[in-house]
């Protein structure tokens, strides 16, 4: 064995440690480095997912204060359609007001008059959903829709039956707004 070759023999296993080491750091290194970036790239993605959920909190706190002002507006305006229409019929009123100073209208005009703007009262109801309860006499008294006033005694109608209508009710949109007030027969044929 010549020098070269003892020398390759024995620095060789220390070499070849040596290489291990360095290799064994430089993956090290390469891992710190590796997992520097990855945490860098994370704190990016969180920022980046925090200023989106930040942007749309604001948006969604945008979102429900228009809702809340539309809403606002919706009732705040609600009967202005019906207020265009019932205009004509303080217009009527007027009318007949101004007639009434004038000594030759006749008491037939006058009536003519009112019955005309009862049926444009009655139309504008209609028209925005108002429905007329007006219980025919004789017919069962109905709790769900009348309000009994007092109890009248008769024989000639029967027990609970409506006697009379005081005031006429109205439902609109399918909700009772006023119950019919009525006077309700108390027949004592019938009565226990």
């Amino acid at each position: 064995m010549n020098d070269e070759q003892l020398e390759s023999t024995t620095e060789h296993p220390v070499q070849s440690d040596l290489d291990d080491q360095v290799v064994k750091q430089e993956t090290s290194q390469d891992k710190v480095v590796l997992l520097e970036k990855c945490v860098k790239k994370l704190e990016n993605e969180l920022l980046t997912a925090q200023d989106q959920s930040i942007r749309l909190q604001a948006e969604l706190a945008n979102l429900l204060r228009r809702k809340d002002q539309e809403r606002e507006q919706a009732l705040k305006f609600a009967h202005i359609e019906f207020l265009k229409e019932f205009i004509f019929v303080i217009d009527s009123v007027d009318g007949a007001l101004a007639s009434l100073k004038h000594s030759h209208v006749s008491l037939e005009h006058m009536l003519e008059g009112l019955n005309m703007m009862g049926h444009q009262v009655h139309n504008l109801l209609d028209k925005f959903g108002l429905v007329v309860v007006d219980p025919v006499v004789g017919t069962i008294f109905d709790p769900a829709t009348c309000e009994a006033m007092s109890m009248q005694p008769t024989n000639e109608l029967p027990h609970n039956s409506i006697v009379m209508v005081v005031q006429k009710g109205y439902v609109v949109n399918g909700r009772l707004l006023r119950a019919a007030r009525v006077i309700v027969a108390n027949n004592m044929n019938t009565t226990p």
